[in-house]
């Protein structure tokens, strides 16, 4: 397995390009868990505003926008110093391949006038396998899973390596096991196959040797690989994970994924929280007045009767939280669905944050700077975790504020 080559000053720089708020997180989080200390960057902060941090994970939220927002969105991320001068770039993609996973990509390849992409959705820790260049969910293909069906960005039913020669058509693209010889003056994709955690390892090993030359686009799992490679060389000892001080009295969930809505009422089934379905057409009123002002969890959730579009119901949802962070003085939320927590940050104005890592399964903590406070902001994907992982993350941070 060929070593990576030491980053700027003995320690590696790595870029995170996401579509998506928690996919940043999450990316970020698999550095962190190998002592790499993270910064979550937003669209409209400032350039000159000091990363001073060896991983910056830059959210452009564009996995529901067209073609030209994209690319807007992507040139303002790319322009970033903490990105255009990384050792390491790495393109966030949804591990079910939601979005526009190769237009991005292949955005961000000609902004960084780059010639090679190294490219697998695959997850084994979650599900997701990579075979003969088909995606595989939980032993489905994901073709018949509900992301194929997702209300804003559903999968694409073309194979991937289809839609990269779409994108590049006068691109090499190779699929398969093994990787290709990058040849100059050509640009060359690298569809991978990865089914196992040792043939992600090998994907991310080829990637970092070529990593001046390529952009290396994946899941959380391939981040994962990259980190544990980098952290062979680097040596971070960087102590990213400080322990929760309050638990979340503020439980915010857009996502209407089946794993979220078994999470809910769980958690409610418990005592643990009070669920308050909203009208995501509407502007929160005075309904808000009759939740309960004891120290009991709120859930807010849209109401399940009631159509609405993501976009109305994380912008419903982000009024009503930012509304009770204020009146309760809240120190602590949790926000499920990168929609959901994306918009609710936008309420807050927040540009940018210090994320801490992982906390539980699947659960992400960060700290962001409020108004003359520091707000504890767990998040977690949608469609991730266990019916108890919403239990567990309370019972954990209640222990902690012990």
């Amino acid at each position: 397995m060929t070593e990576p080559a030491p980053g700027r000053s003995g320690g590696h720089r790595v870029g995170i390009v996401a579509d998506d708020l928690t996919g940043a997180i999450d990316a970020a989080s698999a550095f962190m868990a190998r002592h790499y200390r993270a910064r979550i960057l937003r669209l409209g902060v400032r350039p000159s505003e000091p990363v001073r941090v060896p991983v910056a994970a830059f959210d452009t939220d564009s996995r529901a926008c067209d073609s030209v927002e994209a690319w807007g969105r992507l040139q303002e991320a790319t322009s970033h110093p903490a990105i255009r001068k990384a050792d390491v770039l790495f393109k966030k993609i949804d591990s079910t391949l939601r979005g526009q996973p190769a237009r991005e990509t292949a955005d961000v390849l000609a902004l960084l006038k780059r010639d090679l992409v190294v490219v697998t959705p695959a997850h084994p820790a979650q599900g997701r396998l990579f075979v003969d260049g088909a995606l595989w969910v939980h032993g489905k293909p994901v073709s018949q899973t509900r992301y194929a069906r997702d209300d804003s960005a559903p999968a694409s039913a073309k194979p991937l390596a289809a839609q990269f020669q779409e994108c590049l058509p006068a691109a090499r693209v190779v699929t398969g096991v093994q990787p290709p010889v990058p040849l100059e003056g050509e640009v060359t994709v690298w569809v991978a196959d990865a089914s196992t955690p040792e043939e992600l390892t090998g994907v991310a090993a080829f990637a970092l040797a070529h990593a001046a030359r390529g952009v290396i686009a994946g899941a959380a799992g391939l981040a994962g690989a990259l980190a544990e490679l980098l952290a062979r060389v680097d040596h971070p000892t960087e102590d990213a994970h400080a322990r929760p001080s309050k638990p979340p009295r503020l439980f915010v969930v857009g996502s209407r994924a089946d794993e979220s809505r078994r999470q809910i009422e769980r958690l409610c089934a418990s005592g643990g929280g009070h669920l308050w379905q909203i009208d995501p057409t509407r502007e929160p009123g005075g309904e808000l007045v009759s939740l309960p002002a004891e120290n009991v969890p709120v859930v807010l959730a849209p109401h399940p009767a009631i159509e609405a579009s993501p976009a109305q119901v994380a912008r419903a949802l982000a009024r009503a939280a930012h509304e009770l962070v204020d009146r309760w003085s809240l120190h602590a939320v949790f926000a499920c669905g990168g929609d959901t927590a994306g918009a609710l940050l936008d309420s807050l104005g927040v540009k940018s944050f210090g994320s801490q890592g992982e906390v539980t399964r699947g659960v992400c903590r960060s700290l962001v700077r409020y108004g003359s406070r520091t707000l504890e902001f767990f998040t977690k994907p949608g469609g991730f975790g266990d019916e108890n992982v919403l239990l567990e993350l309370l019972a954990q941070t209640q222990r902690a504020a012990a």
